[in-house]
């Protein structure tokens, strides 16, 4: 059974707003690997938003039940048939894609530019759809920061517009 080709590895160059300088920006480097699947992509898609929906198990201490949830999502599925996987450890992505051309054919890096400044000048659309993406990334506080700027939101509504967003809804 085939699962899937090695496709490319990318870099990303993000910039996001630094909510502790007004108007400042700061700016992250994310190395990827990306995966070319060959099968139904349904079942895996499916299995991510599930995961992405989950509410986080408590654990019993001594003074009580916390539980923590982190919205750090490593893996996406891409609009090609695609699994794009944030890559953080050991070995290097280079490493990794060395050792799986034995297997599959890799392609080039791909670099890119990604900015959350500035959508002042987009679309309500496109606003909400760059606020989705920011918050499946993990950036939750910077996604609030930027609806509090562009809508004049309070910070219970901001966080809330950010919540619908995560959740695949529009928002008014």
């Amino acid at each position: 059974m085939s699962y899937g080709i090695g496709r490319t590895r990318g870099r990303e160059h993000v910039e996001l707003p630094d909510v502790a300088i007004n108007g400042g920006t700061q700016t992250q480097y994310l190395r990827y690997v990306e995966l070319e699947l060959v099968n139904d992509l349904s079942p895996l898609r499916q299995a991510l938003e599930d995961e992405h929906s989950e509410r986080p198990l408590a654990q019993k201490r001594w003074y009580g039940a916390t539980s923590t949830l982190y919205h750090d999502y490593p893996l996406t599925v891409t609009t090609l048939p695609s699994l794009r996987v944030r890559w953080d450890v050991s070995p290097s992505a280079t490493k990794f894609l060395h050792y799986m051309r034995r297997y599959t054919r890799v392609t080039d890096p791909v670099f890119l530019t990604t900015s959350f400044t500035n959508l002042q000048s987009s679309s309500r659309d496109e606003q909400q759809q760059k606020l989705r993406d920011l918050a499946i990334r993990g950036e939750i506080i910077a996604a609030t920061y930027i609806v509090r700027q562009l809508y004049g939101y309070s910070l219970g509504e901001a966080k809330q517009i950010v919540d619908a967003l995560l959740n695949g809804r529009q928002t008014k």
